[in-house]
Order: C-alpha cells, then structure tokens, then sequence
C-alpha cells in the first residue's frame, strides 16, 4: 500500500499536477480511487499523528508527506519531522538528511520508503499557493493587475487577510477572475487557466517518483 498525506484539503491538486505531466498513477490505484492515495490532515498540528500511525500500519511500503514551510522555515519543518521518524529510522541515516531542492527521500532495508516535500520548494519560506505561482504567466496582464490589487488592499485598513497570506489571496483572486471564476487549483489545470508543465514544477515529479513506485 501507498499513502500520499498532505497538510491541507488540496492533494488533489498535485494529483492533477502529475497527471497532466503524465505521470503514471500510484501503483494500486486509478484516477477513480486515487482519493484512497491521498489523506489530507486538516492542518498541519495533524501531521505527525498521521505519520507515526503510518509508519506502524503494516503493509504500507511508500509513504508522501507534503507540508508547508509556511514562516517557520523549511529546516524547522524538517526537524520537526525527524523526531516523528526518530522511532524508526537510524541516527545515520537522519544526520545525513537535510532540505534540498529535490526535497528529501527515506530508504532504509526494512522500512517503508518515505518523501517529504516542504512546500513551496524546500528552500524558502512559503505554501502551496507560491508553488503554484509558477503555473502562471508573471507576464500575464491579468496576473500582474491581481498583483497590484491584492498589494494595494493589503495596505488599507480594512484588508483582513494577514500579510502571510498575501499569496493567497492573489492566486485565489486571480482564479476568480478567470472565465469560469473560482475553479479550484485542480480543475483550474484542467482547465488550462494554470499551466502545470512548466519548468518549476519537474523536482517535485521527481520527487514524487522517487517516492512512490508508479504504474507503467
């Protein structure tokens, strides 16, 4: 068995990614049952009750973990990790880990292969959202104007998103003004409004096979 958590409610969006890079389904699974791979937490407090509770569930051979660095920082994430990992893996294998642009790959004999992917690329700051930047045209006219909307209410007083979550907001507007307003990201590929084969996103397909044993 093969289980991809995620921090939040939008794996199905990275499912849609791999899709439309053709990237074969998970082993066991199909574009109808792919809700099986995938396990959203519902935050990120959640996250290292799922993991330890996998890492102990017989039968599962390749787990996908899929947080947000937010502004914490990649390295706080990461270590935050390896304590839920420590129980299972060895010391030598942890000490020689650290957050890479590849993102980070567990294999050890006897242990269930385990990725980690600290959104947005393992490097900085940042969540899904700015991940997904990338699938849009910075050159885009509407891009550019959804850029200086969101920055100029971002300093009135009556803005109520956080600065944090400026990305979001933009990326969200911005699928608002689209033809069909509001898709979420997933469908949003689908649709041709984000563009998932650019360059920005192959080290996390990358990751994901690494991760995952894939279908043919």
């Amino acid at each position: 068995m093969q289980r991809l958590i995620v921090e939040g409610n939008d794996g199905w969006a990275l499912t849609q990614l791999c899709e439309s890079n053709a990237l074969p389904w998970p082993e066991g699974f199909t574009k109808k049952t792919i809700g099986k791979f995938v396990v959203p937490a519902g935050g990120y407090d959640k996250i290292s009750g799922l993991v330890s509770a996998a890492l102990l569930e017989a039968g599962l051979t390749n787990i996908g973990i899929v947080v947000d660095a937010d502004d914490a920082g990649p390295e706080a994430r990461w270590q935050a990790m390896r304590i839920v990992l420590e129980p299972f893996f060895s010391n030598n294998m942890l000490d020689a880990l650290a957050p890479a642009p590849e993102g980070i790959v567990l294999k050890e004999p006897g242990r269930p292969v385990v990725g980690i992917w600290i959104m947005p690329d393992n490097a900085g700051n940042g969540y899904l959202e700015h991940f997904l930047a990338h699938l849009v045209d910075s050159e885009e006219q509407l891009w550019q104007h959804t850029d200086q909307t969101v920055k100029d209410l971002a300093g009135r007083d009556f803005c109520r998103f956080k600065p944090v979550r400026q990305q979001k907001a933009m990326l969200h507007t911005w699928l608002a003004w689209q033809e069909e307003p509001g898709r979420p990201f997933g469908t949003a590929m689908q649709a041709g409004y984000l563009n998932a084969k650019v360059a920005a996103v192959q080290p996390f397909l990358n990751w994901m096979q690494q991760t995952f044993r894939l279908g043919s």
